[in-house]
């Protein structure tokens, strides 16, 4: 059995924004989750012997009222083991980056006892939504290579639209809506930055993510899987359209 944990992250309430709107962005996050549920649970999934188990974190909500029903339904699934509602986003306002950052931290100190019996740690921003279960297949892989076995799955993704368009990835940045990590190098990761340093540099997640793997290489600690597509989709709001990454 290859033991999977997700970390979940979410910021489900935007305080500018309407009751209609916060309704609408949860319910994207309940599509997600619903839709990785289904993955864990997908035949293909249980005949390679791969067991997920999710970790809920957000980062935005002081009362569970504040959450839609959709949502809080689905937290009672067995296979989702806890939701935090650490209700921590001054940092996270300022910079994405340190605010998934501060809720690795919050999930990390809560459950780093349980976490470090699983072989796999997925970092996962809850809002995309998963596609393809490219990240479980190279899991399930990884575990029958015997030379050079990766313990980090990341990705240099470009984005495809529908209109046939597809634009290249940032250099020197790995994807951080998903990617997998052994727990050792997970909370590696988690401690190798905080979100305070993080916001004072005015550095991405994506670029900070691409540094803590590329020193991990530099020292023989990391071998890291680069792949091409995550299977994710997201809305991206700036432009207004759809991408799959």
């Amino acid at each position: 059995m290859i033991r999977v944990a997700f970390i979940c992250l979410g910021s489900y309430h935007i305080k500018s924004w309407s009751k209609e709107q916060n309704f609408d962005r949860q319910s994207s996050y309940s599509i997600a989750l619903e839709q990785v549920i289904n993955v864990a649970n997908l035949k293909e999934t249980k005949d390679k012997r791969l067991e997920c188990n999710f970790f809920i974190v957000e980062n935005t909500v002081s009362d569970e009222r504040q959450v839609i029903e959709e949502l809080k339904s689905q937290f009672s699934n067995p296979i989702i083991k806890d939701v935090q509602y650490i209700n921590n986003n001054d940092l996270g306002s300022k910079n994405k980056g340190a605010g998934e950052y501060t809720m690795c931290r919050a999930v990390t100190e809560k459950h780093k006892e349980k976490l470090a019996t699983y072989d796999w740690i997925v970092y996962y921003t809850l809002r995309q939504i998963i596609v393809a279960p490219i990240i479980l297949k190279t899991i399930y892989e990884s575990n029958l290579t015997q030379v050079n076995t990766p313990n980090v799955i990341v990705g240099t993704v470009s984005s495809m639209y529908a209109n046939g368009k597809n634009i290249p990835g940032t250099p020197n940045n790995y994807c951080d809506m998903i990617f997998a990590m052994h727990p050792t190098q997970f909370f590696d990761y988690v401690e190798s930055m905080t979100p305070e340093e993080l916001t004072k540099r005015k550095m991405s997640s994506e670029a900070n993510l691409f540094n803590f793997v590329e020193t991990g290489r530099g020292n023989g600690s990391i071998v890291v899987k680069n792949l091409r597509r995550m299977g994710v989709m997201r809305y991206d709001n700036v432009i207004n359209k759809t991408e799959i990454s």
